[in-house]
């Protein structure tokens, strides 16, 4: 194990024994950064509390107005390897987590549009492939809903920020728009809206709306861009293979074909999976360098480094299951409390692990029947029901996770009901009892012990000899 690599493996292991989700964490990494930039720059600028957070904001967002700066050179030299970590970590951080902000507004855009009786565009993955031709697509599809969806976010906290800079800065309706444009497009002129002579709340008000209002306008811009790539893809303006691209890949499959395959007269064809990576390289949805290595992880981490097989089948899903189970039932066998701990926390239980073994651990023709099989038919009743749009798996999914915890939460009602008292105290009201309780029968009062014959008085007790 190389250094760096047992050093990440140390950190992960300590955050999955702490047990706390990985949001958590986040706010554990920010609340540092801005903890050790208050201390340093704070005694080397001699700026307060909130002058220093609100810095430091508008560093990390990358919109600097120019109010607040750094004057020695100790505190320069800091912010110079100082701010490129904050846009690395904490922006990236607080973007990745605006990213599930702007979904939800996004869907609740949508809805207003239902409310509102406009012609709601359907989701394309909702139509059949096999029914609707890209040109039925495009008539159903109203793609500047999408668009009106996607900047929906955006002009929300845009007036969010006019009206607050409008309020708190005393500057004309105008002169709010100005700054507010000015600062979530990051340019940051620092003519209109200064703060340097502002209430502390108020600078500390606009570092995190700062924050927020520019990763949401970055996220839009790109969400933006995504819908126009889709839109072109559908009409078929972008990215899709011509035919002298489809000439160029089938020649390409003949010349690698294996002297054994050529031996036998076989002729290679194109597939879907080809035309879908053809497409998202014309359109450089994604890196040619990426590709090659997803690609190569396929062969050496889901084939096994097999170049007779290019294909996942059922048994291949039954094998990389089965040892897993039986890693995990090694892992119950040897778990001590820290590793229990660390299980728990990661959001399985000892029953979990112990379910999967019994499941899983088993041959092929047993799993298919009680695991896969199920599984399948309970998808087709789930895409009967809704569609085939992906839901019926996340659904299965979610219900999963629902499972596991409602486990959790019983184990953790069962301890306090077991630990809590048997009868109420005077003046208290007892319990009613669960529906579990309501459905079991009365238990039977157990027969007194058996007295035996009534002692007869005349008789003589013999006692014994000392």
């Amino acid at each position: 194990m190389a250094g760096g690599d047992g050093l990440w493996w140390w950190c992960s292991r300590f955050r999955q024994l702490v047990g706390l989700p990985a949001w958590c964490w986040d706010v554990v990494w920010i609340a540092a950064y801005y903890a050790i930039g208050v201390l340093v720059l704070a005694k080397r600028e001699g700026w307060l509390y909130n002058e220093t957070i609100y810095f430091l904001s508008v560093t990390v967002a990358t919109v600097g107005y120019g109010d607040y700066s750094p004057r020695t050179y100790g505190g320069r030299w800091f912010v110079a390897v100082y701010a490129p970590l904050g846009v690395a970590m904490v922006f990236s951080t607080i973007a990745r987590h605006v990213m599930t902000l702007q979904s939800r507004m996004r869907k609740m855009t949508m809805v207003l549009f239902g409310v509102l009786r406009l012609r709601n565009a359907e989701e394309e993955r909702g139509l059949p492939i096999e029914e609707f031709s890209p040109q039925d697509v495009r008539g159903r599809v109203h793609y500047w809903q999408r668009y009106l969806a996607c900047l929906a976010p955006v002009l929300t906290f845009t007036l969010g920020n006019t009206a607050l800079a409008r309020f708190t800065l005393g500057i004309s309706w105008s002169n709010a728009v100005y700054y507010s444009v000015v600062s979530c497009t990051t340019i940051g002129y620092g003519d209109v809206g200064g703060l340097a002579d502002a209430p502390g709340w108020t600078r500390s008000l606009f570092a995190v709306y700062t924050l927020v209002y520019v990763a949401i306008f970055t996220a839009s811009i790109h969400e933006c861009f995504v819908v126009r790539h889709r839109q072109r893809i559908s009409s078929g303006a972008e990215a899709i293979p011509n035919a002298r691209e489809l000439e160029e890949m089938l020649l390409l499959k003949f010349a690698r074909l294996k002297q054994r395959d050529v031996d036998h007269g076989v002729d290679p064809e194109l597939t879907e999976a080809d035309y879908i990576v053809r497409t998202l390289l014309n359109g450089q949805f994604v890196d040619p360098q990426l590709l090659v290595a997803i690609q190569r992880a396929f062969y050496w981490t889901a084939l096994g480094g097999d170049g007779e097989r290019s294909t996942i089948s059922v048994d291949d899903v039954h094998e990389e299951h089965r040892a897993e189970a039986r890693r995990r039932s090694l892992t119950v066998e040897h778990l001590n409390f820290v590793g229990e701990k660390l299980f728990t926390a990661s959001g399985h239980s000892l029953g979990d692990l112990r379910q999967y073994a019994a499941t899983h651990d088993q041959d092929k023709l047993r799993w298919r029947r009680d695991y896969w099989d199920a599984k399948v038919a309970e998808i087709r009743r789930s895409e009967a029901d809704d569609g085939d749009d992906g839901r019926a798996s996340r659904r299965i999914l979610a219900k999963d996770r629902f499972l596991r915890a409602v486990e959790r939460v019983e184990k953790v009602v069962a301890v306090g009901a077991a630990a809590a008292p048997k009868r109420p105290t005077p003046g208290q009201v007892a319990p009613l009892p669960t529906c579990d309780e309501e459905r079991r029968p009365e238990p039977e009062p157990e027969p007194a012990p058996d007295p035996g014959p009534a002692p007869n008085p005349n008789k003589v007790r013999l006692e014994p000899l000392v």
